[in-house]
């Protein structure tokens, strides 16, 4: 049996909703509702801009299966290419049982700092619309410095661009405070979340709107 996967999505769905994260675990796919895509359309074109405006051209990593998109993401690494999108990483870790984790990083910079991969490493940079952190933000790059150095033998720093000015440069440029104790606090939480019998209880609220299982709890809540 193939250990539970969890990436910089669920720790940011747990924040929100620990329902969600065993739903997406244990929930029947026929019950999902996809949201609207405009939910995010507006966050991408916002990061390709200013990606485009700072960093140039980026070497992407082709959508494909999983084990091809890791095989291209080291192969960019070695060969020290200047930036990389959507490079992916996985690591498997007892939480106590397996499980594994993932994820794709939007942005990879390199950076002159040796590393196992030659005079050079990587660093993740996240880039955000909005003006303002989120915890979930936090998280979200812990979990990418974490995967980045495991890869790299190397932690790297990481980075948030918030904002942008009107010749699309960030209005602010944050280092981010690495904390793998805070990590490895919540991916204790998501294991406990999966592999949980049942379900953790309904609470219907405003995220619950972009919501997959949305039309499902609200079912479930009707007749409860």
């Amino acid at each position: 049996m193939n250990p539970p996967v969890i990436t910089a999505y669920t720790l940011r769905y747990l924040a929100a909703c620990e329902r969600r994260v065993w739903l997406d675990q244990h929930g029947d796919v026929t019950a999902r509702v996809a949201p609207a895509p405009e939910y995010a359309s507006g966050g991408i074109e916002h990061e390709q801009r200013i990606v485009g405006r700072a960093f140039g051209p980026m070497t992407p990593v082709p959508v494909g299966s999983w084990p091809e998109m890791l095989r291209v993401t080291q192969k960019l690494m070695r060969q020290g290419v200047a930036g990389i999108r959507g490079a992916a990483f996985e690591r498997v870790i007892d939480l106590p049982t397996p499980v594994c984790v993932r994820g794709r990083v939007d942005w990879l910079r390199r950076v002159s700092t040796p590393s196992r991969l030659g005079n050079w490493s990587y660093e993740p940079i996240e880039i955000k619309q909005r003006a303002a952190l989120q915890a979930e933000d936090l998280l979200q790059l812990d979990l990418y410095m974490w995967l980045v150095g495991a890869a790299q033998e190397r932690e790297p720093e990481g980075w948030f661009w918030l904002g942008r000015d009107a010749d699309y440069q960030p209005l602010q440029v944050i280092e981010h405070a690495y904390s793998e104790s805070r990590l490895l606090a919540v991916l204790n939480r998501v294991a406990q979340v999966m592999t949980a019998a049942e379900a953790p209880p309904i609470f219907l609220g405003k995220p619950c709107q972009i919501c997959p299982w949305h039309s499902a709890c609200e079912q479930t809540a009707a007749v409860q």
